[in-house]
């Protein structure tokens, strides 16, 4: 008898959700645009949310993934003259002969950060503080300053000893070209960049730096093969 009362019970709850739907089937056919718009809202809008966010993300990646490309050179250029920020034009050549993919592979180039040392202001201290994160942090590869910055960070040792990178040879080509700095732990001095003269071809062609800038391969290199 308990078993017969619990089915009739079931059956009739049963009954009176589907008469439910079906009286909001029939509404909902009966509702004007506005309002069948508002209903949907009402009852679903947190299913429509979710969806968008879903659908958001999944574009997200799949454009990620499409567009994504691989830096194999991160470039600093410090109070640089031509400051277009990722102006990598100077370094097309140097792409194409290493015959990296230019369609899976890319050079960065930073040239945004301002740290003159004779007039800072509040921008500047803000650039001079990311300069020093990033070069402490790692990551970047070559960086292109002006004597002063470079000199500073080069006897904190950011800068790496080319020695240990370059052969004796293109050393002593480029010697009178050679910056060195004193290790402060050892005392011994060596090679930690390149000085570019304000004549030279490249620095004039792109308009990097009016006058003569310094460049070398930081310590933290992520690719120091490449640089």
């Amino acid at each position: 008898l308990f078993c017969d009362m619990l089915e009739m019970q079931i059956l009739t709850t049963l009954s009176k959700i589907k008469g439910f739907y079906m009286e909001k089937k029939t509404d909902f056919k009966a509702l004007s645009r506005k309002a069948k718009v508002q209903y949907i809202w009402d009852y679903y809008k947190w299913h429509i949310v979710v969806a968008i966010c879903v659908l958001a993300l999944l574009i997200y990646t799949i454009v990620h993934f499409i567009t994504y490309k691989e830096s194999v050179l991160n470039v600093i250029m410090v109070d640089c003259y031509n400051n277009l920020e990722n102006d990598t034009a100077g370094f097309d050549d140097f792409f194409q002969k290493e015959g990296f993919d230019s369609g899976k592979e890319q050079v960065t180039v930073t040239t945004s950060l301002t740290t003159m040392m004779d007039d800072i202001d509040t921008t500047d201290l803000s650039d001079y503080d990311s300069l020093t994160l990033r070069l402490t942090a790692g990551g970047e590869d070559l960086i292109l300053s002006k004597e002063d910055v470079y000199m500073q960070y080069a006897a904190q040792g950011c800068m790496t000893d080319l020695t240990e990178l370059l052969p004796q040879d293109l050393l002593e080509q480029y010697k009178d070209q050679l910056i060195y700095v004193t290790d402060s732990e050892t005392g011994a001095s060596y090679p930690c960049g390149v000085c570019l003269t304000k004549d030279n071809a490249w620095l004039s062609q792109y308009d990097y730096y009016e006058d003569e800038c310094y460049f070398g391969i930081l310590t933290k290199a992520e690719h120091a093969d490449t640089a």
